[in-house]
């Protein structure tokens, strides 16, 4: 049988405190992809319900993108990404003229 003290003698504690180390950083790293997540998921859920409610708003007042672009004088394309939550400085200049023709400024 072997006695722990000659166990511990022998072991290479540099692997062991390299072995931790890692250990330390893959935590870290997990931690970080996980908040970094929770961040996408948030953005994601924050830009859906802004589209839903612009959306919700053209369809109350019978108004389509292309309606919408032409009165805000830009490009269907860039009233879709503004509406999609595109976050460009075009596209939140947009969005927020999109917010005051369809009264939606609180």
């Amino acid at each position: 049988m072997v006695d722990i003290d000659d166990f511990f003698d022998s072991f290479d504690m540099s692997l062991f405190y390299s072995y931790s180390v890692k250990m330390q950083l893959f935590i870290e790293f997990i931690t970080e992809r996980r908040m970094n997540m929770t961040e996408e998921s948030e953005l994601k859920k924050a830009t859906t319900k802004i589209e839903a409610s612009i959306k919700a708003r053209l369809v109350e007042r019978h108004m389509s993108q292309i309606k919408l672009a032409r009165l805000l004088e830009t490009s269907p394309q860039w009233i879709n990404r503004a509406i999609k939550g595109q976050n460009t400085p075009k596209a939140i200049e947009i969005r927020n003229k999109i917010y005051d023709v369809l009264g939606m400024n609180n």
